[in-house]
């Protein structure tokens, strides 16, 4: 390998770890940048499927949870009801 073959192969690997990181570094200064939009948009934010619903909203914060809601596999002898009744 010569010298300029060398140095072009640093080049590429150096471009290549440049794009690799790219997208995540534009994604983290975006979010950086308009944190504050992004925060009263996320206020706006609700979810509803079936018989449950998730939002972002303080105005319901301190009233609590209308129902806990269980999990339908609970009933059927599996381990891991427990760590899920321990968290709510």
């Amino acid at each position: 390998m010569d010298r300029y073959t060398f140095i072009a192969e640093i080049v590429k690997a150096i471009t290549s770890m440049i794009a690799a990181f790219a997208l995540p570094a534009a994604l983290i200064i975006s979010v950086w940048l308009f944190k504050e939009k992004l925060g009263m948009l996320l206020l706006m934010f609700r979810v509803r499927h079936k018989d449950w619903e998730a939002s972002f909203r303080w105005d319901n914060a301190d009233s609590g949870p209308s129902r806990t809601v269980i999990p339908a596999h609970c009933g059927q002898h599996s381990g891991d009801c427990g760590q899920f009744l321990m968290g709510v």
